[in-house]
């Protein structure tokens, strides 16, 4: 069985969260609770559920992680992108964005 954690996208100002091992969420992934189970899967996303149903975030969903160091890393291109952040700064200029393209 493949790893993975809950990833979704709190309602408050949309950025990525990541369920913790204390059961909150957290932007960043390093603290975030890795699956061993698909049990342990189906907790998680029943957890990520109930904070979904109180309106904390929405879209929870599984992702596939490796660990390095014992710190988990999204297998995706996608997935890492949100991990660390968007490729452009938040409040960049048109100008600033072209100049990164």
């Amino acid at each position: 069985m493949t790893q993975q954690v809950v990833t979704a996208s709190r309602l408050r100002d949309g950025r990525a969260v990541y369920l913790t091992t204390g059961g909150t969420w957290s932007e960043r992934i390093a603290g975030s609770l890795v699956s061993a189970t698909e049990d342990d899967n189906a907790a998680m996303l029943a957890t990520a559920q109930d904070a979904a149903d109180a309106q904390h975030i929405v879209d929870p969903y599984l992702v596939e992680v490796t660990l390095d160091d014992a710190l988990p890393r999204p297998v995706t291109i996608r997935e890492q992108i949100r991990a660390n952040g968007p490729t452009v700064a938040y409040g960049a200029t048109p100008s600033e964005i072209r100049q990164v393209a």
